[in-house]
């Protein structure tokens, strides 16, 4: 895989690459500041709830205090109380079995019944009622009969015998219907001992409306999110069912904040009760604020990849353009067309790349052009020398006298091939002049095969197809004539056996290009050689290569030679021209 990408690297192009590094720098960075600042804002903001969370739970917990309290004083007024405690010391063992004693002192009840007013009112609860040895309960609404035998089977008398102690808080499940109980309410018991022999004698129950405890959780807990309400070491909760959530941590004695799934439990034991203050945080919907955030990053973090994007294509072709140009213009002068780099008035590296590419390029183009001349000036004094060798006048004149004589002495043969003669030398001398039409040299081709035919006497025939309108087209002289040359003398060397022996040449235009062809159905060219054939010189000095080269100085390399050949079968030699460039 690793190779894979590295591979894939290496071929893209730099523009891409400079793109694809901005993103991933850009990209990478604002995500790690992303994922950095969510993880800081997290911890702050946890720390920050707890804070609250604890502010608050200790606030709750002191005034919850202050309601306990009260209760506990307001115990111990009452059971403090002379009165009070003697009319009570009065009745029965508080457990005694005996039928119910209606308590007849009707003043001293009153008496009772002021002093659990006052003690309710002095301490703001809301109610306080007195268990007595018959069995009966004095309260506020006044005196109720039972059987104390229903005290005993009480599950508030059970839970303080088998746990061996005089007081508790508890709800309404732990109390009779016949003992005047509301449900939801909150109850504070204590056991009265004899100051004789430390019986029971009697107990106190003091009332706290779960209105008051509701309404102490909600001023002290404002955040929507959290739950407050008390709970005994058995885990029965007190508070309205439909807020209860399932909490599944054990309260402790000391102060502990536990988190728990998605929420947070702080608890603490009430000292001297076996009451637990428990705050429960639902982090679900505290965290709403928070995920806003992480919304409001994560869109500002796609807004960034996708204007990163756009800034990583405007920078990097702003870098690669010019680079770009650059490499358009090598492309150019491999097909030698030599176009300079536009200049800018940057003066970064890459404009200096520019500037000095340039330089070479006018320094290589006018080496090129240098050197061009002096191939021209080289193919002009080889072609000069060849006609100097023939010497024109005197050849001309030659011809002349044996043109008269064959005719004086009536030798038609002899004078045909004398004119044919002299008409091929007058077209390749052409009083110096570098340029033919095309009509001349296939003239040209047609005198050398016919005085070639003439001489070696080879059953060869020669067909010309060229459209009248390209006859016109002017060329370089001598083109035609080496290719005619190499095609009679190796395509088909002698003795000739085939009967259909022959030469073609066809003239067609393609587009603004003028194509010659050779054809011939000779012994073909070894493919060994068919590739370096354009390239080596022939032994005469003036073959295929110098042609192919000729053509190319002219008109540059889009224009030249081609060979193709079946050995033992046939071969076309191919020649491009552009169409009448000397207009």
């Amino acid at each position: 895989m690793l190779k894979t990408m590295k591979r894939i690297l290496k071929s893209t192009k730099l523009k891409d690459k400079i793109r694809i590094f901005m993103m991933l720098t850009i990209c990478v960075s604002f995500l790690f500041f992303s994922i950095t600042a969510t993880y800081v804002y997290r911890h702050l903001f946890l720390e920050n709830t707890s804070q609250l969370m604890l502010k608050n739970f200790n606030l709750t917990y002191s005034n919850l205090e202050k309601i306990i309290d009260n209760s506990r004083n307001a115990c111990a007024i009452i059971e403090n109380d002379e009165k009070i405690y003697n009319m009570i010391a009065k009745e029965k063992d508080f457990i005694d079995e005996s039928p119910e004693v209606f308590y007849t002192g009707y003043g001293t009840y009153l008496n009772m019944q002021n002093a659990i007013v006052f003690s309710a009112d002095t301490y703001d609860v809301d109610g306080i009622s007195i268990y007595t040895n018959s069995g009966c309960i004095y309260g506020d609404e006044g005196k109720t009969y039972f059987n104390a035998d229903q005290i005993k089977k009480s599950k508030w008398y059970k839970y303080l015998s088998e746990n061996e102690i005089i007081s508790m808080f508890c709800n309404s499940e732990y109390f009779s219907d016949q003992e005047q109980i509301s449900e939801g309410d909150l109850y504070y018991i204590k056991l009265i001992r004899s100051h004789i022999n430390g019986k029971y004698i009697g107990a106190i129950r003091v009332t706290i409306s779960p209105e008051r405890i509701e309404n102490l959780f909600a001023s002290d807990s404002p955040n929507s999110n959290n739950i407050t309400f008390l709970q005994n070491e058995i885990g029965e909760a007190f508070v309205d069912d439909t807020k209860l959530v399932d909490v599944n941590i054990k309260p402790t004695d000391k102060q502990t904040l536990v988190y728990d799934n998605e929420t947070a439990v702080i608890s603490q034991k009430i000292s001297g009760t076996n009451l637990f203050l428990l705050s429960v945080t639902s982090y679900e919907d505290a965290m709403a604020d928070f995920n806003k955030i992480k919304f409001l990053i994560f869109a500002i973090t796609v807004i960034i990849i996708l204007a990163s994007y756009k800034l990583s294509k405007i920078f990097a072709i702003s870098i690669t353009r010019r680079l770009s140009q650059m490499m358009d213009s090598m492309d150019d002068v491999k097909h030698g067309v030599f176009q300079t780099v536009p200049s800018s008035d940057n003066y970064d590296d890459i404009e200096v790349c520019i500037s000095n590419y340039n330089d070479m390029l006018a320094e290589f183009q006018m080496l090129l052009n240098t050197q061009k001349e002096h191939e021209a000036q080289k193919r002009n004094l080889q072609l000069k020398v060849l006609q100097e060798q023939i010497k024109p006048h005197f050849l001309y004149n030659t011809l002349e006298l044996i043109n008269n004589a064959a005719i004086i002495n009536n030798i038609p043969e002899i004078s045909e091939i004398v004119l044919e003669l002299s008409s091929f030398y007058r077209l390749s001398l052409n009083q110096g002049s570098e340029i033919h039409t095309l009509k001349d040299e296939l003239y040209h081709i047609q005198l050398y095969f016919s005085l070639q035919n003439k001489r070696a006497q080879k059953p060869l025939t020669l067909n010309i197809n060229a459209p009248e309108e390209l006859l016109n087209t002017k060329i370089p002289k001598l083109l035609l004539q080496p290719i005619m040359e190499n095609a009679y003398y190796h395509a088909f060397p002698a003795p000739i056996t085939q009967e259909d022996a022959k030469i073609e040449v066809t003239v067609k235009k393609i587009d603004d290009d003028v194509i010659i062809e050779f054809y011939d159905n000779g012994i073909g060219i070894p493919y060994d050689l068919q590739n370096n054939i354009l390239t080596t010189e022939s032994r005469n000095g003036f073959g295929l290569k110098n042609i192919h080269e000729r053509i190319n100085l002219f008109f540059g390399n889009g224009y030249g030679l081609s060979i193709s050949s079946v050995p033992d079968r046939e071969t076309t030699v191919t020649i491009k021209l552009p169409h009448n460039p000397y207009k």
